[in-house]
């Protein structure tokens, strides 16, 4: 019976393993035609029924692209983009999310509910209101204007407060007896714990 189980067990896993290499290979898949079709004249990009091996190897397009002369200027708009508004959004929503869920202040469900409900609103339904706002702050035309409007989001604030609420109020009481404020708790105790959540921003 013993045999019979871990046979099962084995031929389980075997199966798993054969599954995830499927999906792994049908997700690649677009990157190998992609990367394809960058080495492909227009023409046989576009020919049917398309060739995943060209006819004629071309490397015109990336000189083209490594050519443009704001295209690394693109990649450094890019980069501080990305790399403020994750700083930004780490720092003020895991705050937001620690207070929700561990601080007692009044109104505090109402006030996440509000913020929750913002996420039903369209953003379409905000574009004038939010352009008369950036152009009334001078940030039209700034790098700013994409990266204020997103470093604070709901849907990341509501993330973390949970995983914050998991937190037992056990080691936040045990950290306030040691002499610990609550900015304290949150950085030396709660915020390293949050780093797997704090990932997925």
């Amino acid at each position: 019976m013993g045999t019979l189980l871990k046979n099962r067990l084995k031929f389980n896993r075997w199966l798993f393993i054969l599954f995830m290499l499927v999906i792994g290979l049908i997700m690649v898949v677009p990157f190998v035609f992609m990367l394809s079709a960058s080495i492909k004249p227009t023409a046989e990009i576009f020919a049917n029924p398309t060739q995943l091996i060209p006819a004629k190897i071309q490397t015109s397009n990336y000189e083209t692209v490594f050519n443009h002369p704001f295209y690394f200027r693109w990649y450094l708009n890019s980069l501080f983009a990305v790399t403020t508004l994750i700083l930004l959004r780490g720092c003020i929503v895991s705050i937001a999310a620690f207070a929700f869920a561990k601080l007692r202040f009044r109104g505090r469900e109402i006030i996440f509910l509000v913020l929750l409900a913002t996420m039903m609103i369209p953003g379409d339904l905000t574009i004038v209101s939010r352009f008369i706002l950036y152009k009334s702050l001078h940030l039209i035309d700034t790098m700013w204007a994409i990266v204020l409007p997103a470093a604070f989001d709901v849907f990341f604030l509501f993330l973390l407060r949970q995983f914050f609420a998991s937190l037992p109020d056990e080691l936040i009481e045990a950290a306030k007896i040691d002499g610990c404020s609550y900015f304290r708790i949150y950085w030396r105790i709660s915020l390293p714990l949050a780093v797997p959540p704090l990932l997925t921003m």
